[in-house]
């Protein structure tokens, strides 16, 4: 399984920059590199745009949404030649094709309470369309008690998005129960080594490396409007203070990094913990992020993706937890642990 999903949303959220690819820089090397992704990139559209069609022929509302995932995925740029550069883009698709579009609209119609169906209709824009907004507030009705949805509701005031985070108990994505239901639905069409065998880095992947990667990209990259939600809360506010306040208590106990990251964010422009505090939670989430690596390799990748399908591990936060007690690795950073400077 590729680090970027055991690391969670931290990865997706570094913004923009560039990355060189490794590999054999001589030309021959290169080209024959070149060649190689190329077969591998027309291998994973073909079974993305026929495991798209074979769910959205079940019918079901989440395979329908699911199909169109996969079949916008298909549309992704080749991964770069040796020595190349590239620019580094979490952002969504922005569109559909007319078949994901159709299915879409088919999987709305049935898809009423069903969190897994609505969550999935929410993901894969970069701005919400009707379809993905009326999910999310199906989705708030299926959960009443959960502030995630109304993160997704871009159609409302960021101030009445606030403030329903903050009316509600908890913010949980539903990623992990959304990633082990796709995971399940592509287990029936798995892919055969020419989709994932090649890999510029070297690295050994098999079909559920694979399954696991296509499956945590597609949910792990529609990420809700956190930069309004930031310039909605700015320091020495008094007018919003209220508001902000108790949606960043949300946020900083969410299912996800990132989602805690920015209640820390809003949280040292408020004050609403001690910066003691702030600076301690930073200082082991430091800690973590430079363990992760050698937790990994401890814990190897079959145990990576069991613990992420085990429906005992509801969130990111747990399994980032279980992931280091498995490997013996503390989540706090020692005393005389110094934090690297970049």
């Amino acid at each position: 399984m590729r680090n970027w999903i055991v690391a969670g949303l931290v990865v997706l959220v570094l913004g923009a920059g560039q990355v060189e690819a490794e590999g054999d820089a001589s030309p021959t090397g290169a080209a024959s590199a070149e060649t190689a992704a190329r077969k591998q990139h027309l291998a994973e559209q073909r079974y993305l745009r026929t495991t798209a069609r074979a769910l959205a022929d079940r019918g079901t509302p989440r395979e329908l949404a699911f199909a169109a995932l996969l079949d916008q995925a298909a549309t992704r740029p080749q991964a770069p030649a040796p020595g190349a550069f590239l620019e580094v883009d979490s952002s969504p698709i922005s569109s559909f094709g007319d078949d994901a579009r159709a299915w879409r609209i088919r999987a709305a119609m049935g898809a009423g309470d069903d969190v897994i169906a609505n969550v999935l209709l929410t993901l894969g824009l970069s701005e919400p369309d009707a379809v993905s907004l009326a999910a999310a507030a199906r989705w708030a009705d299926a959960q009443p008690d959960n502030g995630a949805p109304w993160l997704k509701r871009r159609d409302l005031p960021v101030d009445a998005r606030l403030d329903a985070v903050a009316a509600r108990a908890s913010v949980s994505s539903e990623s992990y129960p959304t990633l082990r239901w796709m995971v399940e639905a592509l287990s029936v069409y798995p892919p055969a080594p020419a989709v994932y065998a090649f890999s510029y880095e070297g690295e050994a992947h098999d079909a559920q490396d694979y399954v696991m990667s296509i499956s945590a990209m597609l949910v792990f990259t529609s990420l809700p409007g956190f930069q309004e939600i930031l310039r909605a809360c700015p320091p020495g506010d008094g007018e919003h203070v209220g508001r902000c306040s108790a949606a960043t208590d949300r946020f900083s106990h969410a299912d996800t990094l990132l989602t805690r990251r920015v209640g820390d964010a809003l949280s040292g422009r408020l004050g609403v913990d001690a910066p003691d505090v702030l600076e301690a939670r930073r200082r082991d989430e430091a800690w973590q992020q430079a363990r992760l690596s050698d937790v990994i390799d401890r814990v190897g990748n079959a145990r990576q993706s069991a613990l992420v399908l085990d429906p005992s591990v509801p969130d990111e936060i747990t399994f980032r937890s279980r992931l280091f007690a498995e490997a013996g690795v503390s989540t706090e950073a020692p005393d005389d642990w110094v934090a690297p400077v970049y």
